[in-house]
C-alpha cells in the first residue's frame, strides 16, 4: 500500500476513514495487541472489539492456514471473530481458514521439489513487504530481491534478516547494488545476478546443496518497472519459470 501514501502516518490517517462514519451501534474489531490497529478502529462512534490471536486456538494451530506467516493468522483472527458476531456456524469457519489459499502474488506457494518449496510473492513492492516474508518461514530460506527504485530505505529488510534462518540473498534487478549495501550488515551472503532466471537458478542450486527443508521465497521488495509493466506480469513471469524447471 505504500506505492500510493507518502508516509505511514498518512496511510494510518486514510484507514480510520473505515471506522469514521460508524454510528454508536457500530462495530470496529481491531487486533489487540497492534495500536496502529486500535487507532484506525477509534476513528468512529462504534464499539471497539479487541480481537486476539487466541481467537483461533478453538481449531487447532498446527497446519490451521495454507498461507505462510504470523500477519495473515491475525488477518484470519480478525475474520473469525467477525464471522462469528455475524453468527456463521463455527464448523464453515474452520472449513473456511483451513481451505483458504490466499492471494495470487503474496506468498502464493507456486511449487514442491522435494524439501525445497517456492514462493511467489510478487506483490511484495517494498522492503516493509519483503520483511515480512522473511518473518514468515520459519525455516531455512533463499530470498530472491530486487527491481525498480524509488528511494525507499532497506533498513527493515537487513534488520529482519538478523538471525532470521536465511541461507543466502540473491539480488537482481535496477537496484540491486542499493540493497546489497544496505542488507550487508544483516551477515547473511549475498550474490548479484542479471536476470530474474539466473536468480532463480541460483537459489534452486543453493537449497539443493542444503539438503534441508528450504523455502526459496521471491519476494523483491521493489516496484516491477525496471523489467516488466507490473507486478502482476513480474509474477506470471516468475511462476512460468518455476513451472519450467
Amino acid at each position: 500500500h505504500m506505492d500510493v501514501h507518502k508516509s505511514m502516518r498518512e496511510y494510518v490517517e486514510a484507514k480510520k476513514n473505515i471506522s469514521k462514519s460508524q454510528r454508536k451501534n457500530g462495530k470496529a474489531f481491531y487486533i489487540k495487541d497492534s495500536a496502529l490497529s486500535k487507532k484506525v478502529a477509534s476513528g468512529g462512534k462504534g464499539k471497539k472489539v479487541a480481537v486476539s490471536e487466541k481467537e483461533l486456538a478453538r481449531f487447532g494451530k498446527s497446519e490451521l492456514l495454507q498461507i505462510p506467516g504470523p500477519h495473515n493468522y491475525k488477518n484470519a483472527a480478525i475474520a473469525a471473530a467477525v464471522g462469528r458476531y455475524l453468527k456463521v456456524p463455527e464448523s464453515i469457519i474452520e472449513k473456511t481458514l483451513r481451505s483458504y489459499r490466499g492471494l495470487e502474488h503474496r506468498l502464493e506457494l507456486v511449487r514442491r521439489i522435494g524439501n525445497i518449496h517456492i514462493y511467489n510473492d510478487s506483490g511484495s513492492t517494498n522492503p516493509q513487504t519483503s520483511a515480512a516474508a522473511v518473518r514468515s518461514f520459519p525455516e531455512a530460506k533463499i530470498l530472491i530481491v530486487g527491481g525498480a527504485d524509488k528511494n525507499l530505505n532497506y533498513a527493515p529488510l537487513a534488520q529482519a534478516l538478523k538471525n532470521s534462518n536465511t541461507k543466502l540473498v540473491v539480488l537482481f534487478g535496477q537496484n540491486k547494488q542499493k540493497i546489497g549495501k544496505t542488507i550487508s550488515k544483516s551477515g547473511v551472503p549475498m550474490i548479484y545476478k542479471t536476470t530474474l532466471l539466473d536468480a532463480l537458478k541460483t537459489a534452486l542450486q543453493t537449497a539443493d546443496k542444503a539438503k534441508e527443508k528450504t523455502a526459496i521465497v521471491f519476494s523483491p521488495g521493489s516496484t516491477s518497472f525496471d523489467m516488466f509493466n507490473n507486478y502482476k506480469e513480474r509474477g506470471k513471469k516468475f511462476k512460468e519459470l518455476v513451472r519450467k524447471l
